[in-house]
């Protein structure tokens, strides 16, 4: 009858309509799963980026820990440098007033010489 393929009709447009509709969100949907597929790329990227910026950082406290212990091995040895310097300082003073004094000795030992020469 007529109705019937009215009705029919009727139908088949909204299943072509539904069909356009479904076809579209399949779209959408693949779009999306596109998006997030990059995006979990992208993510494992940053995450690699992360951890070698972490290794990175390692590697500078490491180094700056090194320069640090090299600057208190400088350090003390800059202290044992001018202790031993000290200790050269009192000996060098040590010499002098020996010497003095066996200058002076060496003095009168002559005029003790001199006096038998006579």
């Amino acid at each position: 009858t007529n109705e019937t393929v009215v009705s029919a009709r009727e139908t088949e447009k909204m299943m072509q309509s539904q069909k356009g509709a479904l076809d579209q969100t399949i779209q959408v949907y693949d779009t999306i799963n596109h998006k997030v597929i990059s995006l979990t790329k992208h993510l494992e990227q940053i995450t690699g980026k992360m951890s070698e910026m972490d290794d990175a950082q390692k590697e500078a406290l490491s180094a700056i820990d090194n320069i640090a212990a090299i600057s208190e091995e400088t350090a003390a040895t800059t202290q044992q440098v001018g202790d031993i310097a000290k200790v050269q300082t009192e000996s060098a003073k040590a010499m002098t007033q020996t010497a003095a004094r066996l200058a002076e000795s060496a003095k009168v030992l002559q005029k003790t010489l001199d006096y038998f020469n006579v």
